[in-house]
C-alpha cells in the first residue's frame, strides 16, 4: 500500500474551511460537552473498569463500539487510558459534523486522524495504522459517523487487518439514561446512574483475509457487542426477592 501523496494516489479531501463564527461555535460546543460530561460522570457508579484498565501498557488494540455509547465511553477512555499515560487515536469524519468531535478528542488529550469511509478514509486508516505501530490504541465507531444505527461498517476490521492489532468490542449498560433525538439515540446516563462496563475478548483479523470477506469479522464484532450489552444489562437487574419464584 502506498503512502499518502505517492504517485498515482488521490489525495484525501482536506478538512472543511470554517468561518470565525463556526470556529467559535464548535469550540463552545466542545467545551459544553466536556463540562456536562464531567458533571454527570462525577455522580455515576461504574462497575467493570478493571476490564478497561487491563488494556494499559499491553498490546495495541482497535477498540470498537456503537455510536450511541460514545458519550460514556469517551469519558472512560480519557479517564482510564489517556490520563494514565496510554496513547489513544480516533478516526473522526472530515465533514463539519466531525469538528466538535475533533475538538473534544484533542481536549481529552487524544490524537485525532481525520477521515471517513466516504471522504479520505483510506488516508485516515493509514494514519491510524502508523499510530498503532507506535503503540497507540485506536478507537473506531462501528456505525458512525451517520448510521444507520447499529449497522456495522467494515472500517474497524479493515484497520485490524492492516495493522495486526486485534478488535476489542466495548459497550456498557446503564440503569437509567436520557436518549437524544439524534439518528443514534445517543445515551446520556442520568445523575447517579449505575453503569456496567463490558469489554470483550480480542478478535484477530488475519492479514491475508481477502477484502471481500471483511464482513465476517465485522458481523462477529457486531454480534459480540450485542451479547456484551445484554450481559451488562443483566448485571444491573435487581436481585430476586427472597421467597418469591
Amino acid at each position: 500500500m502506498t503512502e499518502p501523496g505517492a504517485a498515482g494516489e488521490k489525495r484525501p479531501d482536506p478538512a472543511p474551511r470554517l468561518t470565525r463564527r463556526e470556529r467559535f461555535a464548535f469550540a463552545a460546543g466542545a467545551l459544553l460537552i466536556d463540562l456536562v460530561m464531567r458533571l454527570l460522570a462525577a455522580t455515576w457508579r461504574i462497575g467493570g473498569l478493571d476490564n478497561l484498565d487491563a488494556l494499559r501498557g499491553g498490546r495495541p488494540v482497535v477498540l470498537a463500539f456503537w455510536h450511541d455509547r460514545l458519550f460514556v465511553l469517551s469519558h472512560l477512555i480519557r479517564a482510564r487510558l489517556i490520563r494514565r499515560g496510554h496513547p489513544v487515536v480516533a478516526l473522526i469524519s472530515l465533514s463539519k459534523d466531525g469538528e466538535v468531535g475533533t475538538r473534544v478528542g484533542r481536549r481529552f488529550g487524544g490524537t485525532v486522524a481525520r477521515g471517513s469511509a466516504s471522504r479520505g478514509g483510506s488516508a485516515g486508516l493509514r494514519r491510524l495504522r502508523r499510530e498503532i505501530a507506535a503503540g497507540s490504541t485506536a478507537v473506531m465507531v462501528l456505525d458512525g459517523p451517520r448510521g444507520p444505527r447499529h449497522e456495522a461498517k467494515p472500517g474497524a476490521a479493515m484497520l485490524a487487518r492492516l495493522s495486526g492489532a486485534p478488535l476489542v468490542p466495548m459497550t456498557y449498560a446503564a440503569d437509567r439514561a436520557w436518549h437524544l433525538g439524534s439518528w443514534d439515540r445517543l445515551a446520556l446516563p442520568k445523575p447517579f446512574a449505575r453503569i456496567a462496563l463490558a469489554v470483550g475478548d480480542p478478535i484477530e483479523v488475519p492479514a491475508d483475509l481477502p477484502a471481500d470477506r471483511l464482513d465476517e469479522p465485522t458481523r462477529r464484532l457486531a454480534a459480540e457487542l450485542e451479547r456484551l450489552g445484554e450481559a451488562a444489562r443483566r448485571t444491573l437487574d435487581p436481585p430476586p426477592t427472597p421467597g418469591r419464584s
